[in-house]
C-alpha cells in the first residue's frame, strides 16, 4: 500500500506542475477537476470551475463541438490533438491543441473523460505569419531567392522562375553563379563584401542569364540571413526583371536624340553632345568648330513636288554628310532642312574651310532623288569654340547668324562668325553684367503660356516663362541667358524674382478665374542647394500672397534632376508637402526617365515638344507618346503635352487620354494683362478649345 499512496502522490504532482491544462468531466460536460495550468491559461480558478459545465469556455459558434465530443467518448473513442477555440475569462480567444480520453469504472463503462488542453496562440499566429509571408512572396512578380553562405539556391519562388525560366526543382540545390554571365561572376564577391561590410546592396542594376541564354536587365537588393546568434548562414536575394523598363527607356532615349527620319541626331542630340564636348575640351584645351548648313533651295523643290520626295532629299543630304565628314564628327537634323556638323579634333581652323568645301560638294553634287532632278545649293556659317562662345546655345546662334549672313551674301566660301563685321557682339561678360542688373532695371518680364484641360476645353493653367528684353541687343532668348545665370551664379536671383511675380499674378487670377488656378514656375537645379531656404522660400511666398500649395506647380527638367539627388527628392517631397505639385518637363529627354519616376515625387509628366512635332497615327512618336501616358496612367500621374499646334496633334492626344495641352493651338506666350484678355475673351465666348 505505501507505494501505491507513492504512485497516487506522484500522479497528483504531475497533474499540479505539468504546463498543459489537464481537466476531468463527466459525460454532461460538468467539471470535475481543473488544475493550476487551467487556471493559467484560461483565467478562471478550480473555484470557479468545478461544478460547473465546459461550456463556458466556448466561443457561441462552438457550443455544438461540445456535443459531438461528448457523443466520441461515450463510445469509448480517444480525441487526440484536436485543434479548436476556446475563451479565456478576460474575453480573449485562445488557440488551443485538445486531447481527449474517456474514463471507465471497473465494469468498463465509459463514465467521464479527461481532457489535456494546450495553448497554442502563439504557434498559430507564427504559422499565420508564416503563410502570409508565403504567399506574398509566391505572388511577389520579383524573383526572391535565399542562398546559403556557398552560396547554393535554397529557395526559389515563383516570380524566380517566371524571371530565369528555371523551376524550383531546377534552381535549389544549384550555385547561384548559373544566373550570372561570365564576365560577371565578379559581382557576387564584390556584393556580399558590401552587406558583410553592414552597406546595403539596394537596386543595383546588372545583368543576368536565363536558362534559354537571353541576357536580361535586372535590379537587385541583398541582404543577410543571420541565425539566432548573429551569425550570417545566408543571403536573401530580391530581383527584378527591368529589361522592357530600360529597352523603353533606350527607345526614348533614341528617339529624342536622333532624328527619326534621317538617322543624323535631333537637337536635343547635338547640344548635349556639344556641351559634353566642351566640357572636356576645356581640360584639353582643344577647338570645335560648329557648321549651321541650310539647304537654300529646299522649300522650293518640296513643293514642287511632295513632301514625300522632299523626305527622300533630305536622307540623301544627311547620307551625303555622313560619307563625306570623320568618324569622330558628329552630323545632326535640328529643323527641317537645317543640318550641324560638329567638327572635332583639329588643331588649326585652317583646316575647317577644306572640311566646308568638302560638304558643299557632296551636297551640290547630288543631282537625283527618286527619278527627280536635283540642284542644291548650300549656306554654311561657323562658330569655333572656345573663340566664339563655350555653350551650345552661344555657338549654335553665332553659327545661325553667320550662315544667315552667308545666305544673304551668296557668297561661295562658308561664313565664319568671328569674320563677321558684327565680331564686336558683346561676349558673356557683357550679358551677364547687363543681366546682373535686369531686374532693377525693369527689363525682365514674365509671359504665360495656357494649358487646356481636354476634358471640359477650359483653361485651368498657366506656365510662367522668364523673358528678357536687353535695351541693346533687344530680346535674349532664354536658351542664351539661362546657361549664363547658372554659371555665373545668377539663377537664385532670377528664380525668386519669378516665383514672387507670378504669384502675385497668380493671386489675383484666382479671385478672376476660380480658386483652383494653378500657374507653374520653373526651377533650375541650381535652386536645390538649400533644403531650408527651397522651403521656406514657397512657404512664405504662397503665405504673403494669400495663395494655397495646390494653386503652385513647380517644374523640373529631366537634366535638372542629375546631381545631389537626395537634396533634391527631399526638397521636392518638402514642396509636396505643402500641396505644391511637382511637374517633370521634357520628358523622355533624358536617359533615366522612367528611373526619376521612381526616385523623385511627381504629378505631372511634360511630354517633350519633340515627341508631339511629328504625331500622327500608327507614327513612331504615337506609339511613344501613348506608351508615355500609359505609363503616366498607371502611375497615378497626369499629362500635359507641350507643343501642340494642329487639331490633329490635339485630337490624338486627347484619345490618348492626356489631360492638358499647351501649345500654339491654343495661344503663344504672353503677358499678365495680354493673359486676363485672352482668359477674358474665352470665357465670353464660352468654353471651347
Amino acid at each position: 500500500m505505501p507505494h501505491e499512496v507513492n504512485d497516487r502522490d506522484h500522479l497528483a504532482s504531475l497533474v499540479l506542475t505539468s504546463n498543459d491544462a489537464i481537466m476531468t468531466k463527466t459525460l454532461d460536460g460538468t467539471v470535475l477537476t481543473w488544475n493550476p495550468a487551467a487556471t493559467r491559461i484560461f483565467g478562471y480558478t478550480a473555484d470557479e470551475m468545478v461544478g460547473h459545465k465546459m461550456l463556458k469556455l466556448f466561443p457561441p459558434e462552438r457550443v455544438q463541438e461540445e456535443d459531438v465530443i461528448l457523443a466520441q467518448l461515450a463510445r469509448g473513442e480517444r480525441i487526440e490533438h484536436f485543434r479548436t477555440q476556446r475563451m479565456h475569462k478576460d474575453g480573449r480567444r485562445l488557440e488551443i491543441s485538445v486531447t481527449l480520453s474517456p474514463m471507465c469504472n471497473a465494469q468498463g463503462e465509459v463514465v467521464a473523460a479527461s481532457k489535456i488542453a494546450r495553448d497554442i496562440t502563439e504557434q498559430v499566429r507564427a504559422e499565420e505569419q508564416i503563410a502570409q509571408f508565403k504567399a506574398l512572396i509566391d505572388s511577389s512578380d520579383d524573383g526572391i531567392i535565399s542562398k546559403d553562405a556557398r552560396g547554393v539556391i535554397r529557395t526559389w519562388n515563383a516570380g524566380a522562375e517566371k524571371i530565369f525560366g528555371y523551376t524550383a526543382q531546377e534552381a535549389i540545390g544549384q550555385h547561384v553563379s548559373m544566373l550570372f554571365p561570365p564576365e560577371r561572376l565578379y559581382e557576387e564577391d564584390k556584393l556580399l563584401k558590401s552587406v558583410l561590410a553592414g552597406q546595403p546592396v539596394r537596386h543595383f542594376r546588372t545583368t543576368r542569364m536565363t536558362r534559354d541564354g537571353r541576357r536580361i536587365f535586372t535590379s537587385v537588393s541583398l541582404s543577410a540571413i543571420k541565425s539566432a546568434q548573429g551569425e550570417v548562414i545566408g543571403f536573401s536575394k530580391v530581383v527584378r526583371d527591368l529589361t522592357q523598363e530600360i529597352q523603353q527607356e533606350q527607345l526614348l532615349w533614341k528617339e529624342v536624340h536622333f532624328d527619326s527620319l534621317t538617322g543624323a541626331m535631333s537637337r536635343i542630340g547635338i547640344q548635349n553632345a556639344v556641351d559634353d564636348l566642351v566640357r572636356i575640351s576645356q581640360v584639353r584645351s582643344r577647338s570645335i568648330a560648329l557648321l549651321r548648313c541650310n539647304i537654300d533651295n529646299f522649300s522650293r523643290f518640296n513643293a514642287r513636288y511632295s513632301p514625300e520626295v522632299g523626305d527622300q532629299v533630305l536622307i540623301a543630304v544627311a547620307n551625303a554628310l555622313k560619307d563625306t565628314v570623320r568618324e569622330a564628327d558628329d552630323i545632326a537634323r535640328i529643323h527641317s532642312d537645317n543640318f550641324v556638323v560638329l567638327l572635332q579634333g583639329f588643331t588649326q581652323t585652317q583646316s575647317i574651310p577644306k572640311a566646308v568645301q568638302k560638304i558643299k560638294t557632296a551636297i551640290e553634287s547630288l543631282r537625283e532623288v527618286d527619278g527627280h532632278p536635283l540642284q542644291l545649293t548650300v549656306s554654311v556659317g561657323v562658330a569655333v569654340f572656345p573663340e566664339d562662345g563655350g555653350t551650345y546655345a552661344t555657338l549654335a546662334k553665332r553659327a545661325e547668324h553667320a550662315m544667315q549672313t552667308a545666305r544673304l551674301t551668296g557668297g561661295e566660301a562658308a561664313q565664319f562668325f568671328s569674320n563677321l563685321d558684327m565680331r564686336d557682339v558683346p561676349e558673356d561678360f557683357f550679358l551677364v553684367q547687363g543681366l546682373n542688373g535686369a531686374i532693377a532695371a525693369g527689363q525682365l518680364h514674365l509671359e504665360y503660356q495656357p494649358m487646356v484641360d481636354t476634358a471640359t476645353g477650359k483653361v485651368v493653367k498657366a506656365e510662367a516663362l522668364l523673358r528678357w528684353v536687353h535695351p541693346e541687343f533687344g530680346q535674349v532668348s532664354p536658351g542664351v541667358f539661362i546657361p549664363l545665370a547658372e554659371k555665373y551664379g545668377i539663377i537664385r536671383k532670377l528664380s525668386k524674382w519669378v516665383l514672387d511675380q507670378a504669384l502675385a499674378d497668380l493671386a489675383r487670377w484666382t479671385s478672376l478665374f476660380g480658386m483652383e488656378f494653378q500657374v507653374s514656375v520653373n526651377r533650375s537645379s541650381h535652386d536645390f542647394h538649400d533644403y531650408e531656404e527651397c522651403l521656406n522660400e514657397v512657404r512664405d511666398g504662397l503665405h504673403e500672397h494669400g495663395l494655397a500649395g495646390g494653386n503652385l506647380i513647380v517644374e523640373v527638367t529631366e537634366h535638372s534632376l542629375v546631381g545631389n539627388a537626395s537634396l533634391t527628392a527631399k526638397v521636392l517631397q518638402a514642396y509636396r508637402s505643402l500641396g505644391v505639385g511637382v511637374a517633370l518637363d521634357d520628358f523622355g529627354t533624358g536617359y533615366s526617365s522612367l528611373d526619376y519616376l521612381k526616385r523623385y515625387p511627381v504629378d505631372y509628366i511634360k511630354i517633350d515638344k519633340s515627341f508631339v512635332d511629328a504625331l500622327e497615327f500608327n507614327s513612331v512618336h504615337y506609339q511613344l507618346c501613348d506608351g508615355i501616358i500609359a505609363i503616366a496612367k498607371r502611375l497615378g500621374l497626369q499629362v500635359v503635352a507641350e507643343g501642340v499646334e494642329s487639331e490633329l496633334q490635339a485630337a490624338i492626344l486627347r484619345t490618348m487620354g492626356a489631360e492638358y495641352i499647351q501649345g500654339y493651338l491654343y495661344a503663344k506666350p504672353m503677358r499678365a494683362a495680354d493673359f486676363e484678355a485672352y482668359m477674358a475673351q474665352r470665357a465670353g465666348a464660352g468654353s471651347g478649345a
